[in-house]
């Protein structure tokens, strides 16, 4: 009779390539540590290898810059996240849309609750 192991995978000994989206302010999160990329470098997608000890952020242009790990935290996400794009709909027409719908809804309401009230009277 043969027993197989199943004591769990040991990890990798190799850095995790990982890719992230700055925002706005040009800042990353990676395995729960914030990183300030600066400015320069909103909305870039960037690869960082995680190391036990630091990240190595690559741009897109060559650059590589190294900040030490300040935390212990795997790394959860392998993916950046991508910018969405919504259907080319003019802001106007989306707003009174909306506000249609709301104005129709609020009416039904309004109805239901007249022959509610009416219903009422005849009693």
């Amino acid at each position: 009779m043969s027993f197989v192991s199943t004591a769990p995978p040991r990890p990798s000994t190799e850095p995790i390539r990982v890719q992230r989206r700055a925002s706005n302010t040009g800042v990353i999160m990676v395995a729960g540590q914030k990183v300030a990329l600066g400015q320069i470098h909103q909305h870039q997608t960037v690869t960082v290898l995680v190391c036990d000890t630091t990240l190595a952020i690559e741009f897109p242009d060559g650059d590589t810059k190294v900040v030490r790990r300040t935390t212990s935290q795997p790394v959860h996400s392998i993916k950046g996240q991508r910018p969405r794009i919504a259907a080319s709909i003019p802001r106007s027409h989306v707003a009174q849309g909306v506000g249609d719908s709301l104005h129709n809804h609020l009416q039904t309401i309004r109805e239901t609750a007249d022959r509610a009230d009416s219903g009422k009277g005849n009693q």
